[in-house]
């Protein structure tokens, strides 16, 4: 047995170490669900801000209004038109059967379009079949139709497609909107390497098109995304190559959401988020942000704007809608800042039907620190306090790599969150448990 004396310096050396890691690592008494937090102390005001100002974000809620239904909300409904030229002809594996599956598909472990947003909105939102037409075969070369991404491509497109826009324009205003239909093109113009492939949303307007269902104007977002071509080595093995791209694509179309990866002629935006959302630059299977689903009208989580003292326990997000955002606190809540918050939630990738979390590079706890209008064009700041890095400045934490997500921490229990300015917040975190469907943390 150790001496008393060398017993008692032992112990009073792991006192001074655990008083330098942040605090005591003694367990909370109390434990309680993250849906059981009372936020009732938080102003209805200051909960608007957090979940119906939506900024450039297309929400299920009007601005001002959020018991109402927000009238430029996408019906879900989506219209797939296969188009083929002279140059670049039909890649034949992409059938109906092939195309219905992929955006369409209901198994609840298929991995399809329609199941992304159901996955994503908690069941709120429903992708649904508005029509996948046969082919539509255009004369000429690809070229002379050039911009393809304007009305000289989009117009003849429609003028052939068999689709009854009639059944789509809901308003009967002759005009097909956003909210009433999401289209997509699909082109075989892309070899198996994507070298000569595209995937893009753009903004044409076509007026007085003259379909087999009448005369409509389109003014909505059109995504034009690549097919392998026909005359690939191996063109029937995935004709579309990267369904994960089109759900990117589909974010931007129907609700208007941004890109988070480096913006080439704007080095300043630099990517907050890394791989752990799918509006990043690599395009593969992730969830959306707690952010973005949030700011769409798809989960409204507890508010805290000061510590809790309790263990809160999380649910992962893939299967549950369970979510916290937390506040700088303030003397007075009425004066609670939403300019600046942020947002934990616990991303298990096992917990998601489809394998819509595949590709996150970990599980953990996630917590994204937001800050209004500082992105690009005036959008959202969204960045992941990384848990590799030291507690610090949020615009500092650029591109997380691959161990970004919070988990259990012997040596570094106590996390301080910073604000913008450089400051801490007066926010912290303790004894994240180990990575799990269900984590804990002391907030």
């Amino acid at each position: 047995m150790l001496p008393l004396s060398f017993r008692s310096l032992v112990i009073a050396i792991l006192c001074v170490a655990a008083a330098a890691c942040g605090g005591s690592r003694d367990p909370v008494v109390e434990t309680i669900s993250v849906l059981e937090i009372d936020d009732s102390a938080i102003p209805q005001a200051v909960k608007y801000h957090i979940f119906y100002d939506s900024n450039t974000i297309i929400s299920r809620h009007v601005s001002g209004k959020p018991a109402e239904t927000n009238p430029d909300y996408p019906s879900g409904k989506v219209v797939v038109i296969r188009v083929e030229t002279s140059d670049y002809p039909r890649n034949t594996a992409a059938d109906t059967a092939y195309i219905s599956e992929l955006f369409f598909g209901l198994g609840a472990s298929t991995t399809s379009i329609r199941n992304y947003f159901l996955q994503n909105s908690y069941s709120k939102f429903v992708i649904a079949n508005a029509g996948v037409p046969e082919w539509v075969t255009l004369r000429n070369p690809l070229a002379s139709y050039q911009p393809i991404d304007e009305a000289v491509f989009l117009k003849p497109v429609l003028e052939l497609a068999d689709v009854d826009w009639t059944t789509l324009d809901a308003d009967k205003d002759g005009k097909i909107t956003r909210d009433e239909v999401t289209i997509i093109y699909l082109l075989a113009t892309a070899d198996s390497k994507m070298t000569k492939g595209f995937a893009h949303v753009r903004y044409p307007a076509a007026f007085d098109v003259n379909t087999p269902y009448g005369t409509f104007t389109f003014e909505l977002p059109i995504i034009q995304f690549s097919l392998v071509e026909e005359s690939d080595p191996d063109p029937h093995t995935n004709p579309i190559r990267v369904l994960s791209t089109v759900a990117h694509e589909f974010c931007h179309s129907m609700f208007n959401l941004t890109d988070r990866y480096t913006d080439e002629d704007d080095p300043q935006y630099t990517t907050g988020v890394g791989n752990y959302d799918i509006m990043s630059y690599d395009h593969t299977w992730k969830m959306m942000t707690m952010y973005d689903r949030m700011k769409i009208g798809w989960i409204q989580p507890k508010v805290l704007a000061s510590h809790l003292g309790k263990n809160v326990k999380f649910v992962n997000s893939e299967s549950a809608p369970q979510a916290l955002v937390l506040l700088k606190p303030a003397a007075d809540p009425n004066q609670l800042s939403t300019d600046e918050m942020w947002i934990v939630e616990n991303r298990y990738k096992p917990g998601s039907q489809g394998s819509f979390d595949a590709d996150l590079p970990e599980s953990g706890m996630a917590v994204w620190w937001v800050r209004k209008g500082t992105w690009a064009a005036g959008t959202d700041e969204v960045r992941l306090v990384d848990y590799s890095k030291a507690d610090q400045t949020p615009t500092l934490y650029t591109d997380p790599g691959n161990t970004a997500l919070f988990k259990k921490d012997a040596f570094n229990f106590r996390r301080d969150l910073y604000e913008a300015s450089g400051s801490k917040s007066g926010l912290y975190f303790m004894n994240v448990s180990d990575v799990d469907s269900i984590m804990l943390a002391e907030f």
